[in-house]
């Protein structure tokens, strides 16, 4: 199932031109994230980030700075997300990036143990998938729906698209294959209550990765995609190996020192716009999501069932 906003860009677009359908979503974004209750989250978040990282409190015209950066950032990352149609050819995104990672990547899989590719929400992580897969990386991207087991086509044969619902024993799979995943590493869909400091306040570690992991015994690769230059680069931080038997909680306080430091150098990139520190309303949004989740399945079951009797 397309997302409902992405069907009425691509409607908008269709009967006003995509070019003025882009703008439409640049401008809107950046009077959303100025002017409205998302503008004071993304505020309140990067105040956070800043006041932790550069030890002062950020100017209110540095704040409004990288704002209107992160806003032509999601714009552009938004726009490519509309576009895309999982099952379908993507050449529009070949050589849209700069692999730096890949010598790294490579390296980790000549240990045949697979990878896990962690990273935030942070600059385009759809493109990125793309990018990797279109070089011949085995790829499964977690996210909150997908359809179960049906790949991408052309330059992205090599990318799958997994649920939340059944993720965990298809990562287990591919791991063991020999394949990445790329999970996202600032949000946990199942917490058992306990926090770490993150930019030093109580936030829900990565506990699902790192349980993984484990599992797998498979190392993690931090992964961000910057946007510089006009050109996606596709950088990371240094492995995280299993060696010396790690606890979970080691595991997970290395990959929040990895995305303090990427987040802390690049704030403009990291789409977040709620108050992540609030953990009751992001157990509320996970509850949410989760009802969603089970809407969206029972009604693509339904679809499903009313296309396989009307092709009979």
């Amino acid at each position: 199932m397309r997302d409902p906003s992405s069907c009425l860009y691509n409607l908008f677009g269709s009967l006003a031109g995509k070019e003025f359908a882009d703008s439409v979503v640049r401008k809107g974004l950046a009077l959303l994230f100025r002017n409205l209750r998302m503008g004071r989250e993304i505020r309140g978040n990067l105040r956070r980030v800043l006041s932790y990282t550069r030890k002062r409190e950020p100017e209110p015209a540095e704040l409004d700075s990288i704002i209107d950066e992160m806003a032509g950032l999601y714009a552009r990352s938004l726009i490519n997300q509309f576009s895309f149609v999982p099952h379908e050819d993507h050449r529009a995104y070949e050589g849209k990036a700069e692999p730096e990672l890949l010598p790294v990547l490579k390296g980790l899989l000549a240990e045949k143990r697979g990878a896990i590719l962690a990273s935030p929400h942070f600059g385009d992580t759809l493109l990125m998938a793309i990018s990797l897969a279109d070089l011949g990386v085995p790829l499964s991207f977690m996210s909150l729906y997908a359809e179960p087991g049906r790949p991408a086509a052309g330059p992205a044969r090599n990318l799958r698209f997994i649920s939340v619902g059944w993720a965990a024993a298809h990562c287990l799979r591919a791991l063991r294959d020999n394949e990445t995943v790329l999970l996202l590493a600032d949000i946990e869909y199942f917490p058992d209550g306990r926090t770490m400091d993150f930019f030093g306040a109580p936030f829900t570690p990565p506990q699902g990765i790192a349980k993984l992991a484990l599992a797998a015994q498979a190392p993690i690769l931090p992964v961000y995609p910057v946007f510089r230059g006009g050109r996606h680069h596709l950088v990371c931080d240094e492995p995280i190996r299993l060696d010396g038997e790690p606890s979970p909680e080691d595991l997970e306080r290395r990959i929040l020192r990895s995305m303090e430091s990427a987040i802390g150098r690049y704030p403009a990139h990291w789409f977040v716009f709620s108050d992540m520190w609030d953990l009751e309303a992001a157990a509320r949004k996970n509850r949410q999501a989760f009802r969603e989740l089970r809407f969206r399945e029972r009604l693509d079951s339904w679809l499903g069932g009313r296309r396989g009797k009307a092709s009979l």
